[in-house]
């Protein structure tokens, strides 16, 4: 049961249980009473509603989302005001995290090869509208309903044509620190979308080992680094998380070819 009851938009959506949480915000699986559909709410923490900084990051995810139709980005079906709970995002209910619902963990290589090319999927389409994600890790890759893999998480994403409504400083933290190119690991405004290609580096670790990664960046120096790796994954991984951006993939799709030659 969740740990508060909530009824949101009059009552049209009901909660039925907490799916996840983070520092600022919160996630439900709720119904919606005039649709008869699942649905999965994110809203703001209490504590943290009056905070500017934490609204205007829940409101650039909700923009980035409102300009994306793609099978491996969560969907946003509505962005609401509830007078009792603030600021709602309305989404589509996943299966779960995709590392808790794999059926086998870590995942066979045709299997995390198949999963990297949908995250990339759905990479290229936010990268062709200007949006940096900025925070892909494990813990933000989903199931959906139907089988696909999810981006999820935009709270830390970069909208270029928004940049006002969201402001970093030097220091602040987005994602886990090796999952995260070295050029934005303490400057986040300094990612680009060549730092979001070395994450998903660092996700086909994990999703190869099950392990987190080291820090790959440094496989420049010593191909140790990459030795858990199956040897096919070893050159697409180790250029997607090469130290300087510009020798890393020229694009996700660039890197979609590289992982579909792999056969």
């Amino acid at each position: 049961m969740p740990d508060i009851e909530i009824e949101l938009a009059a009552g049209r959506y009901r909660v039925e249980q907490k799916l996840g949480s983070g520092p600022r915000t919160v996630v439900y699986a709720a119904h919606d009473t005039l649709l008869d559909a699942p649905r999965a709410l994110k809203l703001i923490r209490a504590g943290e509603r009056d905070e500017l900084e934490v609204r205007q990051r829940f409101l650039t995810e909700a923009r980035v989302l409102a300009r994306v139709t793609h099978a491996n980005v969560v969907r946003m079906f509505d962005y609401l005001h509830d007078e009792e709970h603030g600021p709602v995002l309305v989404m589509e209910r996943a299966r779960g995290v995709l590392r808790d619902v794999a059926p086998v963990w870590p995942l066979p290589p045709r299997r995390a090869a198949e999963v990297a090319d949908q995250v990339l999927a759905g990479l290229g389409v936010l990268h062709g509208l200007g949006v940096v994600h900025r925070d892909l890790r494990i813990d933000n890759l989903l199931w959906g309903s139907s089988g696909h893999v999810l981006l999820s998480d935009l709270s830390s994403s970069r909208l270029s044509s928004e940049t006002r409504l969201f402001h970093t400083q030097p220091g602040d933290e987005l994602g886990l620190a090796l999952n995260v190119a070295p050029e934005a690991r303490f400057e986040p405004s300094k990612a680009t979308a060549q730092s979001d290609l070395y994450s998903v580096g660092s996700l086909m670790f994990t999703l190869l080992t099950g392990q987190a990664p080291p820090d790959l960046s440094l496989s420049f120096m010593s191909d140790r680094v990459l030795e858990p790796l199956p040897e096919p994954f070893r050159p697409i991984v180790q250029r997607a998380t090469a130290h300087e951006p510009a020798q890393r993939y020229a694009s996700a799709g660039a890197m979609r070819q590289a992982l579909q030659h792999l056969g």
